[in-house]
């Protein structure tokens, strides 16, 4: 999250009431009350540990650029090349410029906050990086700053379906309507679309004072949505199974009337990814018998890719997967690097009747040693071994090298009942 000094540019304004006086609030607080981020009273919008390519990155922007950076983790994903990218809240640019050099020439960046002045000094550097980062397009830009509100993102500018990947640091907390956010982020997202985002919640819901205090609100706490509220909020609108990716205790020094609003509230920056993929996702996960492999060709993660606190994919070795996580690597923009298959069909902990046509074709290898692409081979087996084998072989292998080794592999997990 990116606040600099000013009040809400009037070419911005489109709402009023308690929407326009706490934003009002919110430049207030990060104009006026704060001067860096060494005078926050919390670990809330402190910077979020970053990849050593973003730092690399980082340390090539100027100082006016990051000065006013306050944010609570580092929401920008990997497979970024190529990508349309929208960054919520961007302030002076930090990220945008960030994903600016990860997206390359044929990659798009969009930024988008409400304070015009902020914008300003973005777009002062706007030439300058473009050469530095993106050089292929010899002067011109792949970056675009918008001035408008996350909540009316189609009049800020933003059309519909328009984006591979949204970002958001920290400012979401800032909005009073946040349901309303989510569900432009959503129509946002062309299908396959990944959300990707800080922002800081609680372990339960915070009481009215609370969330109009203007230090809780300015210090990211006052706002903070309940994980469960969250949960069910963007379930409604279709971000089904949200995948939580970091999560860390928020520390603050809060003065005493203030702290006894919050006094039994613990706070939490979290980092979650969501995905658009109408009609692909479940509530809950189910255990289809998937698995997946990570190619290792991500050249940000040439070792492991991590997908969320659950799902940890080493280079080369098959993991067994749900089917909501098997259907996120298959139709989002990681499925390059990936192989899904689906070892065994069964749901709720019933193994379907293949598993025994299974057994029955390792005993017909065995028998006769085969050595030999499984296509190929021949060897004595009755008539309905035979038409059982070859079912395994479709549903099995349909994306696999029908080889030996493959079999091989299959027949070896199944005598260790995986």
């Amino acid at each position: 999250m990116n606040h600099h000094s000013s009040s809400p540019n009037s070419n911005c304004k489109k709402c009023c009431g308690s929407k326009e006086s706490q934003r009002e609030q919110v430049a207030h607080y990060y104009s006026t009350v704060l001067s860096s981020n060494r005078d926050l009273k919390s670990s809330a919008c402190c910077i979020g540990q970053q990849p050593g390519a973003h730092k690399a990155i980082c340390s090539q922007l100027p100082d006016e650029i990051l000065e006013k950076f306050y944010g609570c983790g580092s929401p920008i994903p990997p497979a970024l090349k190529d990508a349309v990218v929208l960054d919520l809240g961007c302030g002076t640019g930090r990220d945008v410029y960030i994903c600016s050099a990860l997206v390359g020439p044929r990659g798009r960046v969009v930024g988008l906050d409400m304070l015009e002045s902020s914008l300003q000094v973005a777009r002062k550097y706007q030439n300058m990086l473009a050469k530095q980062f993106v050089p292929e397009l010899e002067g011109s830009s792949n970056v675009e700053f918008l001035c408008g509100y996350m909540e009316q993102l189609e009049e800020a500018g933003v059309k519909p379906e328009s984006c591979d990947v949204v970002i958001s640091n920290c400012v979401i907390n800032l909005v009073s309507n946040k349901e309303l956010v989510f569900r432009q982020v959503y129509h946002t997202l062309k299908r396959g679309g990944e959300f990707y985002f800080s922002d800081i919640y609680s372990d339960r819901r915070i009481k009215e004072e609370a969330r109009k205090d203007p230090l809780l609100l300015g210090e990211c706490l006052g706002g903070a949505l309940y994980l469960q509220d969250f949960q069910n909020i963007v379930e409604s609108i279709g971000f089904l199974d949200p995948r939580m990716v970091t999560c860390t205790k928020v520390e603050h020094s809060l003065p005493d009337q203030v702290e006894s609003k919050v006094r039994n509230v613990t706070f939490y920056s979290c980092t979650f990814r969501m995905f658009r993929l109408d009609g692909l996702l479940e509530r809950k996960r189910e255990d289809y018998g998937e698995e997946a492999m990570y190619l290792g060709t991500l050249e940000e993660c040439p070792d492991v890719f991590e997908l969320d606190v659950d799902y940890r994919f080493p280079k080369g070795t098959s993991v067994a997967v749900d089917q909501n996580t098997a259907n996120i690597l298959r139709y989002s923009r990681y499925a390059p690097y990936f192989y899904c298959y689906r070892m065994v069909v069964y749901r709720k902990g019933l193994v379907n009747m293949l598993q025994k046509s299974l057994k029955e074709f390792k005993d017909a290898v065995r028998q006769e040693k085969i050595k030999e692409d499984f296509s190929k081979s021949e060897y004595h087996v009755t008539k309905g071994e035979k038409i059982r084998a070859n079912r395994l072989q479709a549903q099995y292998a349909r994306k696999a090298t029908k080889t030996w080794n493959m079999i091989n592999t299959l027949l070896e997990r199944q005598s260790r009942g995986f």
